[in-house]
């Protein structure tokens, strides 16, 4: 609690405070201070089970985020400059391509889990009947308005498509 309140809340106040000041010295500052905040939540969350058994860890943790962000050490832009900044201009290309290839594979990810969960939804529907159907309706409205309209159409447009298969097949057949 200490940590987020010294690490998290009492800078994200004084950011709140200089963006409204407009002072951009001090918007450079905590923009620099938010980086490097970053990358040591990250490091801390990767190393937190070997992190958390060295001695006066909180206290260690504490004392270095208030020198990051006190005005006469500037530690986050120290650390900015010495560590972070030459990592990110380092790896920049391959941050980028990782990121990119990451969010191309939860786009995929998603839109197959969705694809797979409407079909699913909706062939259980159909083979409970009209009443699955007015089911599936309602509860695609609860989720979001508009969803019961956007199921109704989808489920119109494959049974439109099921009649024309089958007009298709008899006029074929005869």
């Amino acid at each position: 609690l200490v940590c987020t309140i010294v690490g998290a809340l009492y800078p994200a106040f004084e950011s709140f405070k200089v963006l409204e000041s407009k002072d951009a010295a001090a918007m450079e500052f905590w923009l620099m201070y938010w980086v490097v905040f970053a990358v040591i939540s990250g490091v801390e969350h990767a190393g937190y089970y070997i992190l958390a058994w060295m001695p006066f860890y909180y206290p260690m943790k504490v004392g270095f985020l208030l020198w990051l962000f006190t005005p006469a050490s500037g530690g986050a832009r120290h650390v900015y400059r010495w560590f972070v900044a030459p990592f990110l201009h380092k790896n920049r290309d391959m941050i980028d391509e990782a990121l990119e290839a990451s969010s191309t594979k939860l786009r995929s990810g998603v839109k197959g889990a969705v694809t797979t969960a409407v079909s699913a939804s909706v062939g259980t529907a159909r083979g409970a009947g009209v009443a699955g159907m007015s089911q599936l309706r309602r509860t695609l409205s609860m989720v979001r308005p508009g969803m019961g309209t956007m199921a109704t159409m989808c489920i119109e447009a494959a049974a439109a498509a099921k009649r024309r298969a089958a007009e298709g097949a008899a006029a074929g057949g005869s």
